[in-house]
């Protein structure tokens, strides 16, 4: 049985007091991106009724210490920031994050590049779910709980730490 975000959060507090704002990356460790906070509140976008969806910032810096460029994929020609998901840390494969944004993005943009030693903040808009039962009109994903932010980049698996979402009812 999933475990509940009540039931996650003394385990969330404990891995956020190991790692607050730890570095997180893929494989390519010269490479690091975090996020200006370990928790946030997504608080309801006013007028959503009766799919009620939320809506949270993010800061998020990543460092390029490597000797190589990053390659960002972007989404448009005009878009300057890179294309990212949101990742629900479940015990569950089952369960997802409902601030998952879905893409639909036209072919052949080039990529945001991060030079060698160069550092780049986003500010993410977040919002959520994403998606809806089209029967029920159920919300899909977990709105609540532990989550990470990666990036499409050609360096494999780049990550944020883990952050807490909360939500204000």
């Amino acid at each position: 049985m999933p475990r509940t975000p009540a039931l996650l959060l003394p385990a969330v507090l404990a891995a956020l007091a190991a790692g607050a704002c730890a570095e997180a990356t893929g494989p390519d460790s010269a490479v690091v991106a975090t996020t200006d906070a370990t928790s946030y509140v997504a608080e309801i976008i006013p007028g959503s009724a009766p799919r009620t969806r939320y809506a949270f910032r993010v800061v998020v810096r990543i460092d390029n210490r490597s000797a190589r460029p990053v390659a960002l994929a972007r989404c448009a020609p005009g878009s300057t920031s890179p294309i990212f998901g949101v990742t629900l840390q479940a015990d569950s494969v089952a369960l997802r994050s409902a601030f998952d944004p879905g893409w639909s993005c036209v072919g052949g943009v080039p990529p945001l590049v991060l030079a060698p030693g160069a550092t780049r903040l986003d500010t993410l808009a977040i919002q959520g779910p994403t998606a809806f039962d089209g029967v029920s009109g159920a919300p899909r994903g977990v709105t609540a709980g532990l989550m990470t932010i990666h990036f499409a980049s050609d360096v494999p698996m780049l990550s944020t730490n883990a952050f807490y979402v909360s939500q204000i009812p």
